[in-house]
């Protein structure tokens, strides 16, 4: 097949010299070549060289880096393997590039219209996952704020090779190491080092990756958050369980317990198709066909508009005190306590100040009395109606609210005085 490919004449010269590259490098393994497929595989590469020697391969016009699609090596002037014979003095310059700039479509589109029955046909011919490869192709020159988002998005389909991947490359960012080292349940494998179990496992050979180059600081700078995904606490509760033991896995402490960095902005990597693509195909459930494949993104973009939508429509469907407490309807999060926490104590500080400044400016007695009602009916609607965080906080709020006054009033004695 590749040495009718290499014949055509449309053949573009990029394609070749990709097609030279990898077959030169390719490794000899038992369930893929054998010692009689030599000869083949040489007589391609000796077709190729040929043909770019007489100039048969005028047109090059798409992209190609030079990178093996998956492990991203550098492939053009690698170390030629083992049993191909060719006289290196003969290797054409053409195929060392440089090469056009128009971009191929993903691999895998290549796949949109096989059967699911003849796929293990069309696999048989790649090195790696055409999802795996795509992956890489499209994470290759995106930003730490895509990696990270991606990683949240491709974690129900379990990629660890693809996670592996990421921690592995030179540009990976720190934050995003230290997201994917967090994702792979550090805890349960300390419990199994330290009960003696062998651990093993994809995850278990994430966590190795990432410690091995955080501890030499390999990783790219970043500022980026991935506290959020730290179990510090869980961590530590282990090592407890298991007192005058050493910490198994050994992690750094700005990988344990890292600090609070930048937060990521809002991304949605489904409006992209590519994307959309790689992550329904480690999943199953990419449509064969190319239109219908279009038609199933487009679906999904609908459905998560008129999600975004009902969700807008619910925070415009709250109470006016649900709007007061907490910014719209009332989820249950404990993001929603919060704020209505802080929202309670900044109008409860204000109203305080306002009742104190009007009695001590000299207004008439009843403008004071009022303001305080006011502030007491305030107090009692949020202290009776809003959920906070439970009793504690409310136990904790009124001792401190009841010593203010107390001391205030001594004050304000002795300043009288």
């Amino acid at each position: 097949m590749l040495k009718w490919i290499i014949d055509q004449p449309d053949c573009d010269g990029a394609t070749a010299a990709m097609i030279f590259w990898r077959l030169r490098s390719l490794p000899v393994r038992a369930f893929r070549a054998r010692q009689a497929d030599m000869p083949a595989r040489t007589a391609v590469l000796e077709s190729i060289a040929a043909n770019a020697r007489a100039g048969r391969f005028p047109h090059t016009k798409i992209a190609w880096d030079g990178l093996e699609a998956w492990e991203r090596i550098k492939l053009i002037g690698a170390p030629q393997i083992d049993g191909v014979t060719m006289q290196e003095s003969a290797m054409p310059a053409s195929l060392a590039g440089p090469f056009g700039a128009a971009k191929p479509e993903p691999a895998k589109y290549a796949f949109f219209e096989s059967p699911y029955d003849d796929d293990d046909i069309f696999d048989s011919l790649w090195r790696s996952s055409p999802s795996y490869a795509a992956a890489a192709d499209w994470l290759a020159d995106k930003p730490a704020e895509i990696w990270m988002a991606a990683v949240d998005e491709l974690e129900a389909s379990h990629p660890h090779e693809i996670y592996e991947w990421m921690v592995l490359q030179p540009g990976c960012p720190s934050s995003v190491a230290g997201q994917i080292f967090w994702l792979q349940e550090p805890p349960f494998h300390g419990q199994q080092l330290l009960e003696g179990t062998r651990a093993t496992g994809a995850s278990r050979g994430i966590i190795d990756h990432v410690l091995a180059r955080w501890r030499k600081n390999d990783f790219l700078p970043c500022d980026l958050d991935f506290s959020r995904y730290s179990k510090p606490a869980a961590y530590r509760a282990l090592l407890e369980r298991f007192p005058g033991r050493a910490d198994p896995l050994e992690i750094p402490q700005s990988l344990l317990d890292p600090p609070k960095g930048r937060a990521p902005g809002p991304i949605r990597l489904g409006d992209d198709f590519d994307f959309w693509c790689i992550r329904s195909d480690l999943a199953g459930l990419v449509p064969r066909g190319r239109d219908r494949a279009l038609a199933a993104w487009k679906a999904s973009k609908g459905h998560e508009r008129q999600e975004r939508e009902r969700a807008r429509a619910d925070a415009t469907a709250a109470t006016l005190l649900e709007r007061l407490f907490y910014g719209g309807r009332f989820t249950g999060a404990k993001a929603d306590m919060d704020r209505a926490w802080k929202r309670f104590n900044l109008i409860a500080g204000v109203g305080a100040v306002v009742v104190i400044a009007l009695w001590r400016v000299g207004a008439p007695p009843i403008v004071p009395f009022l303001a305080f009602l006011a502030l007491v009916v305030v107090v009692s609607v949020f202290l009776s109606s809003a959920n906070m965080g439970g009793a504690r906080r409310t136990a904790v709020w009124w001792t401190g609210a009841v010593l203010i006054s107390m001391t205030l009033a001594f004050v304000f004695r002795w300043i009288d005085q």
